[in-house]
């Protein structure tokens, strides 16, 4: 695929313990076997058994066919309409929209007892899970159930966003504000785990607009496998669009020093960054001169240093 990126693998701690529905099944005198009747619960208990724990998930507020969390700033909106993207902040500042992945043909979703949003296979093929956590970071799982499923995961978005390489070489969903300010979804490292909770090798790949997850099983894997990005989406605080001449100038400052120099001078609040990322800048600033593109900065962190062409490009 073109313009691919691998992440770095993380290892995380596994949660300690089983989860809610199990919990409260044994506690009432009921055998563990009750909760797998229900898909719902069951994919839900799975996630909760071999993912990397990452915080609580979070139960919204159903209505309209919609499970909401957050504030009115920072909103994270989960559609049981499989059809319809889950949307990240709030619109009026630069929120975001992720569509389920192209490969899974799944019903409407239903809400677990966590507050799992879960998506039902109705091809035999991955089923999708949602979960929304306590720091209003949403992750969007996939369950593959055998070694014939899908292993690659291609995810959309909505009108105006673009992908993004982070400066220590992540992802992140970019956004223009009305303001003329960004807003980003930043995405962390891939991660997979099996039926046992073993890690299974993932990675992400940028494809055009669309960003792919790749699962990598080996003969030891347990099925099913359970993958997942996760997005943080960070309001607009503030940024700088620079047009092409002052992208030109800043990539032929000479060099990273000379670059933060002139930056401080077009941007002061950018130059707080330039001393740890300014290489980083210069080098996205001179691909940019190189094709005749320009250079934004925003400073979600870490700051994200991306190339456009559009009126302001001039």
């Amino acid at each position: 695929m073109q313009g691919s990126t691998e992440l770095r693998t993380r290892t995380y701690a596994r949660p300690v313990t089983a989860g809610v529905i199990a919990a409260a099944l044994v506690g009432s005198g009921f055998t563990g076997a009750m909760a797998a009747e229900d898909p719902t619960e069951t994919t839900a208990q799975l996630i909760a058994d071999v993912a990397p724990n990452q915080g609580q998930v979070i139960a919204g507020t159903q209505q309209g066919g919609e499970i909401t969390t957050g504030s009115a700033d920072s909103l994270a909106v989960v559609p049981l309409d499989a059809s319809q993207p889950i949307a990240l902040g709030a619109p009026q500042n630069g929120g975001v929209q992720v569509h389920l992945p192209e490969e899974v043909s799944v019903a409407d979703g239903k809400v677990a007892s966590d507050g799992t949003v879960v998506y039902e296979a109705t091809d035999g093929g991955a089923d999708a899970a949602v979960q929304v956590l306590h720091d209003g970071s949403v992750r969007v799982q996939t369950i593959t159930p055998d070694a014939s499923g899908p292993h690659e995961f291609t995810y959309t978005f909505g009108a105006g966003a673009q992908l993004v390489e982070t400066a220590d070489g992540g992802v992140a969903l970019v956004t223009e504000t009305s303001d003329g300010n960004f807003s980003a979804a930043v995405l962390e490292d891939a991660w997979a785990r099996d039926a046992s909770g073993a890690e299974v090798a993932s990675h992400y790949e940028i494809d055009g607009d669309a960003l792919v997850q790749v699962i990598e099983p080996t003969s030891e894997t347990a099925y099913p496998v359970v993958a997942d990005p996760k997005w943080k989406w960070y309001a607009a605080a503030w940024s700088a669009k620079f047009n092409r001449s002052e992208t030109r100038q800043l990539a032929t400052a000479g060099g990273a020093g000379a670059m933060c120099g002139a930056l401080g001078k077009m941007a002061p609040t950018l130059a707080v960054i330039c001393g740890v990322y300014g290489g980083y800048i210069f080098s996205q600033a001179s691909i940019a001169n190189g094709n005749k593109a320009c250079i934004a900065i925003t400073a979600t962190p870490p700051p994200l240093v991306f190339r456009y062409k559009d009126n302001d490009c001039v």
